[in-house]
């Protein structure tokens, strides 16, 4: 077999091709008679992507040479010089790092290391982690008709990440007593994402003196959402000139949200034949118009029926029962408690305060 021709079929590195060929000669050569510890190298990979025709050594035994683990080491990082663009190749670079004991210098383990992520983040980009009923696990795209169907869910899927008092965090069903409890809280609670003055993302308490000074505010305020002509969607200023031009618009524009027939919600184009037949129906918030948010004694806050026993009773209350809406100096506004030592002695002002109600005809 014209092993040369095969493999250079595929785009590749020429050098490093040439490399690999004269490489696996000389291997061949030296380890006639040796005795040693060899392992089974396919000359063509047999990888998906790249000669899965030739797996089997039984049918294409000129596919096989036996090499050392030295040897089998160095054939997959030369491999991966040569077919830099395909992921398997990658990948088992990446796999042979770790063999017992092989080392590789810094250089290589950089290069290798960045490639290997950024052809990953390119194949999982429309990937996910699902789980059947019988709760076995696949990895499929998020396009996959079982998983839009929903007969196959997210792993995470009736689960919630939480902490406990000791910040440790940790995954547990949404029914896990702890959780309803009060005992673990969602990790993000009592939590908001802020920015600095240089344009710094992290989190911090909501009571953070910083952020209820304003020195930091939410992480976006005063941007939006936005796509290009090729669709590429970011996040810009307000003031962006191509989006006060017209040039980048909103990621919703001319756009409606809507659910499907497994009560799938997304949004779609107004033209989207599947709205226009109405095989799409539109989704609005209608379906939550006799709902409310509340808290209860633990503070933690779920959302129910208005006509809800609990909520009718007073078990329930809703989240800004108690408080007020304030605004600062800065002229930031938030929600505090009435009692907050801040609004009762002046610092703090309702966003109301000056404006005289309207009456009740």
């Amino acid at each position: 077999m014209d092993i040369y021709s095969i493999l250079s079929s595929k785009p590749h590195n020429p050098h490093y091709l040439n490399r690999y060929i004269k490489f696996i000669e000389q291997c061949q050569q030296k380890n006639v008679g040796y005795e040693g510890y060899v392992e089974k190298h396919h000359i063509c990979p047999k990888a998906d992507d790249m000669f899965p025709e030739y797996v089997c050594f039984k049918t294409n035994p000129w596919n096989k040479t036996p090499l050392t683990l030295r040897q089998h080491f160095i054939a997959h990082i030369i491999l991966w010089k040569a077919f830099p663009s395909f992921y398997s190749q990658t990948f088992a670079a990446w796999n042979m790092k770790w063999k017992n004991g092989m080392e590789i210098n810094s250089k290589i383990y950089e290069s290798l290391k960045s490639d290997f992520r950024i052809l990953s983040s390119a194949i999982n980009k429309d990937k996910l982690t699902v789980k059947d009923q019988d709760g076995k696990f696949f990895y499929v795209s998020k396009y996959d008709p079982r998983y839009i169907s929903r007969n196959l869910v997210s792993a995470k899927k009736g689960t919630v990440t939480v902490k406990d008092k000791n910040n440790k965090n940790f995954d547990v069903n949404l029914d896990d007593p702890r959780y309803l409890s009060g005992e673990l809280v969602h990790i993000l609670k009592g939590t908001i994402p802020v920015k600095d003055q240089n344009g710094k993302v992290f989190r911090v308490p909501l009571d953070d003196p910083r952020y209820l000074s304003g020195e930091l505010v939410h992480s976006t305020k005063g941007t939006v959402n936005v796509k290009d002509q090729n669709g590429k969607v970011f996040r810009v200023p307000l003031d962006d000139p191509r989006y006060l031009s017209g040039e980048l618009v909103s990621i919703v524009k001319n756009t409606v949200p809507v659910k499907d027939q497994h009560g799938n919600r997304f949004r779609v184009p107004l033209d989207d034949p599947r709205y226009l037949s109405g095989e799409l129906s539109v989704f609005t918030k209608e379906v939550n118009k006799n709902k409310v948010v509340v808290k209860d004694s633990n503070g933690k806050t779920l959302s129910v029926s208005r006509d809800d026993p609990r909520y009718l009773s007073g078990e329930l209350v809703g989240i800004n029962k108690g408080k007020v809406v304030v605004k600062d100096i800065n002229g930031k506004t938030f929600r505090v408690s009435r009692d907050d030592p801040r609004y009762l002695s002046g610092e703090l002002v309702g966003i109301r305060k000056g404006i005289p109600r309207k009456k009740k005809s």
